[in-house]
């Protein structure tokens, strides 16, 4: 037994003799010489390759960068304290490569790709070297498509394409990460991913950088590669092509990618310390010479590929600092005759508080303009040519009085359009909002605005045309055409005569003007217009859509947001008052008696608030139960009338008078006579209509226009259910003009989300707007600008 036991082990160790085969590892090992300042010399690797990534025998990597006949010059990527001469140096026979993919977005990583944002280590499918030979000429196609910044000045006067490289350069503290961010910023939902490599950046700039990214939701969809200032020189050399490869991994898959090089001066810099350490003679301004070729080999890898590669672009924007304004440098003529254009930003113009401080002539986009929507492009070549003519004649504005009519207009203009650029940063415009306001400017309308309110016209003019069958058919087309050019300029002539409320300003639309207006202004269709208010914004969003909802639940849904403490039944009366043309109101009742004098501060305890215009209001909280039944023993049988608006004949009063809405409650328009408007309620309907607990939405059109209806919505009360007299009235009735005419100046029109639903589900819209208007606060009723009419939702037709 023994012995069958020996010759079972003894065939096990022949079969496994048979099946060994001696296998050699070859190693190829080199020797420190000397090191300091981040760089290795290492000898007897004489097969290294260039950038490929060396070992240390305690771990730390580096790359070699220089490869002379005795010596390999390796620059460290980790820390390098605890190597010393004689110590080994191995072969990795592998090139510098990070991780790509879908993996990246969202992550702040550092030069080699390891995560450094705290969220877990980045476990990837798929590396690529960061050295790669740019697309060649017929792998490309020519830049045809634009890539929206969402900054006015740029994309009209240096539009940027997918596939082009322009650089932003100017001093420092004038703006430059600023109009890179906010062109991040503006690609959320255009599906282009981002990357953003911050090049010897502090941390701290660079953590407000990510946290501005996250707060506007750009992470999602953006990378962000950091080397910062206290890294070695090779990382900070190598970041920019880690950046690039990232982006090259989404392109090469068809996708669009935007990448921003903050900054390449100090990329350069890197570059310079590296080249003198491992001694290479300096050339000008002690730069290698090869330190062009550095930034070319980057920069001409963003690019638009051809379809048949899938058509994806990298678009790049680099930074460069200047110094003193000085763009004759080496570096900055260097990058400016690789890229495709520049956007120059002035010191000057920056501290005289112009944002974005893009100096218009030294700027400049050379293929972008093939990429820019006809709209734009229409109306962005006349904003370049008034600039250079305000600058040209800007230096004699000094003299004023002493200037001929023809200058005086220039520099009028001028000054508009410098007003009409400004832009606060993340506040990014659509294409077809910047025509719309480039508009303005081709036809020389926005002189008209003074100059400080052109910030507060731009956003009323947008708010005008929102939702509007102008603006969609301008979106449509991409083009001001002969029929939709009139209509724009009788529309935005009109949007300045509501703003500026002028009579002596007033400019009437001609009659070619005014029928190419009407036609796209129908005052027969059914319009939404909502004024901004985040809070029922953000509750009506909530809900379903109306086709699919019955108006009890919009009930119930109110029923749920509003807290019982916020139900009051405000009580407010409100008066245009010129004291020259109008009597003092009085309220003809036995419990409430009172009148609002040009001197009285208060009436019955009740403050009498004065706003901007000297206009008075009275706001009174009253009990549910304190109605107009406390009226009635006066007189049963009388009507208790209360003017709250006096429409006058007279041209010049109606045309110094803004668009205003009114909101009463405990009261129903029942009667317009003698261009008056009057609340009557009869003892008998209050009876009713006050046990109820019910209020009252009341919309007036614009003074200037003539008053043939009204519009009256009845709420119910919080406490019931819907019943008969949920909807007491609802007479939706034509005026004497389009609805954008009595438009406030706060709403904004949503015509395109609800236009649909409106018309087969009005009963729905109108209790939901009286209950928006019902559960305000009687603070916030206090403290609104009259001018700009009461928060909330209006429903007009």
């Amino acid at each position: 037994m023994t012995d069958n036991k020996n010759h079972s082990l003894i065939s096990d160790i022949k079969s496994q003799i048979k099946k060994f085969s001696e296998k050699a590892l070859t190693l190829e090992v080199g020797n420190v010489i000397s090191l300091g300042d981040g760089i290795v010399l290492v000898d007897g690797l004489d097969n290294v390759m260039l950038n490929e990534i060396v070992r240390f025998e305690n771990g730390v990597e580096g790359m070699a960068l220089n490869l002379e006949e005795d010596a390999v010059g390796v620059v460290l990527l980790g820390d390098y304290s605890n190597i010393k001469e004689g110590d080994r140096v191995y072969r990795t026979k592998k090139i510098v490569e990070v991780p790509v993919g879908d993996i990246m977005l969202g992550r702040v990583v550092d030069a080699l790709g390891k995560a450094v944002d705290n969220k877990g280590n980045i476990v990837a499918n798929k590396f690529s070297v960061i050295e790669k030979i740019a697309p060649g000429v017929m792998d490309r196609k020519s830049v045809h498509q634009p890539l929206e910044t969402g900054i006015l000045s740029i994309d009209a006067m240096f539009p940027i394409g997918k596939g082009q490289r322009e650089l932003i350069i100017g001093d420092r503290q004038t703006g430059k990460t600023t109009i890179a961010i906010d062109a991040i910023i503006n690609q959320k939902g255009r599906n282009v991913n981002c990357v953003y490599v911050a090049i010897g950046q502090k941390n701290s700039t660079i953590a407000n950088v990510v946290r501005d990214l996250e707060a506007h939701g750009a992470m999602e969809y953006t990378t962000v590669v950091t080397a910062n200032a206290s890294e070695l020189p090779a990382l900070q050399y190598i970041a920019p092509f880690t950046g690039v490869t990232i982006a090259e991994e989404w392109m090469h898959q068809g996708k669009d990618v935007l990448i921003v090089y903050d900054d390449l001066s100090k990329h350069a810099i890197a570059y310079r310390t590296l080249s003198l350490l491992l001694r290479r003679p300096p050339g000008r301004e002690a730069y290698p010479g090869d330190v062009f070729y550095l930034h070319s080999r980057l920069l001409e890898r963003a690019c638009k590929l051809k379809d048949e590669l899938g058509a994806g672009s990298i678009t790049a924007l680099p930074i460069i600092e200047t110094q003193a304004g000085d763009i004759s440098a080496y570096i900055p003529t260097n990058v400016i005759s690789i890229t495709d254009g520049q956007i120059f930003m002035m010191t000057s113009l920056f501290n005289a508080g112009q944002r974005p401080a893009i100096d218009a002539g030294q700027s400049v986009s050379r293929v972008g303009s093939a990429a820019q929507i006809k709209s734009v492009k229409q109306t962005g070549a006349s904003l370049k040519l008034e600039l250079a003519n305000y600058r040209e004649l800007e230096a004699f504005s000094q003299f004023g009085s002493d200037l001929d009519d023809e200058t005086k207009r220039i520099l009028k203009l001028g000054k508009a359009v410098m007003a009409v650029i400004k832009q606060e940063p993340n506040k990014p415009y659509n294409q077809t909002d910047e025509a719309i306001i480039l508009f303005t400017v081709k036809e020389k309308l926005i002189p008209q605005v003074p100059v400080e309110r052109i910030q507060d016209f731009k956003e009323y003019l947008l708010n005008y045309f929102k939702g509007t069958k102008l603006r969609a058919d301008l979106e449509e087309k991409k083009a001001f055409d002969k029929e939709n050019t009139p209509a724009f300029k009788c529309a935005i002539q009109k949007a300045i005569n509501n703003f500026l409320n002028n009579s002596q300003d007033f400019k009437p639309c001609d009659e070619l003007e005014q029928t190419a207006y009407d036609k796209f202004f129908n005052e027969n269709e059914p319009i939404v217009v909502v004024n901004e208010n985040e809070f029922f914004d953000e509750q009506i969003n909530s809900l379903p859509t109306f086709e699919s909802i019955h108006p009890v639940q919009i009930e119930e849904k109110v029923q749920e947001l509003a807290e019982p403490r916020e139900v009051f039944e405000v009580n407010k009366i409100e008066k245009e008052h010129l004291f020259e043309e109008v009597e003092p109101e009085k309220i003809i009742c036995e419990h409430h008696q009172f009148e609002i004098t040009e001197d009285q501060e208060e009436v019955d305890g009740q403050e009498v608030l004065e706003d901007e215009n000297h206009e008075y209001a009275i706001y009174e909280v009253v009990e549910q139960n304190d109605t107009i039944e406390n009226c009635k023993e006066a007189n049963d049988e009388a009507e208790i009338q209360v003017p709250v608006a006096e429409v006058v004949q007279d041209e010049e009063i109606l045309n110094e008078r803004e668009n205003r809405n009114w909101v009463f409650s405990d009261s129903a328009v029942s009667e317009v006579e003698k261009q008056t408007i009057m609340i009557s309620i009869s003892p008998n309907e209050s009876e009713q209509l006050f046990d109820n607990g019910r209020s009252v939405v009341f919309f007036k059109v614009a003074p200037k226009y003539p008053v043939e209806k009204v519009l009256v919505y009845v709420t119910s009360p919080i406490q019931k259910v819907i019943g008969e007299f949920d909807l007491l009235k609802i007479d939706v009735n034509s005026v004497n003009s389009s609805w954008n005419k009595y438009r406030s100046s706060s709403v904004i029109s949503s015509r395109k989300e609800y236009l649909e639903y409106f018309s087969s589900h009005k009963e729905a819209h109108a209790l939901l707007a009286s209950k928006v208007y019902k559960y305000r606060r009687p603070k916030d009723l206090a403290s609104f600008n009259m001018k700009k009419g009461p928060s909330g939702f209006t429903y007009l037709k």
